[in-house]
């Protein structure tokens, strides 16, 4: 979430936040009309906006604290979803996997890689078939035959 996207969704809240603790003063500390006529001094209003501006700000310093710890973690990934660990070590698995495919298809003859190629061809056609609908039925029919 953008810094400019983060104040524009938090505005709202702070203007309710904001209502709710003048109501909340208000009603318990009325000022008379004769304080009105002097200028009234600090009303539920004036003490509402600001501890709904403090508010405000502490919502901001989270988010844009989050939003540097995300891009502090994008410079050392370069990319923006986790751990650099985790990737390295996924990597290191998928080159193991490529390399021993590689190895097996190296010791295998071509008519048994076609021959495996066309059992897998098979295998992920079923698949294929079991993933489509089954017409006439409910998935909790299907899931719960009686």
């Amino acid at each position: 979430m953008s810094f400019s996207s983060l104040i524009v969704s938090f505005i709202p809240y702070w203007f309710i936040i904001a209502h709710f603790i003048a109501i909340a003063h208000g009603s318990s500390n009325s000022t008379t009309s004769s304080q009105e006529k002097k200028g009234g001094g600090i009303t539920g209003v004036h003490i509402g906006l600001i501890v709904g501006g403090i508010i405000l700000i502490i919502l901001l310093a989270i988010g844009g604290w989050l939003g540097y710890v995300k891009y502090q973690n994008y410079k050392l990934n370069k990319n923006w979803n986790g751990n650099s660990v985790w990737n390295r070590q996924r990597e290191k698995e998928l080159n193991k996997a490529k390399k021993a495919e590689e190895e097996r298809k190296q010791k295998m003859d071509k008519g048994a890689i076609e021959e495996e190629e066309k059992k897998d061809n098979e295998m992920w056609d079923q698949v294929d078939k079991m993933k489509k609908p089954v017409e006439g039925f409910t998935t909790s029919q299907l899931l719960n035959p009686k």
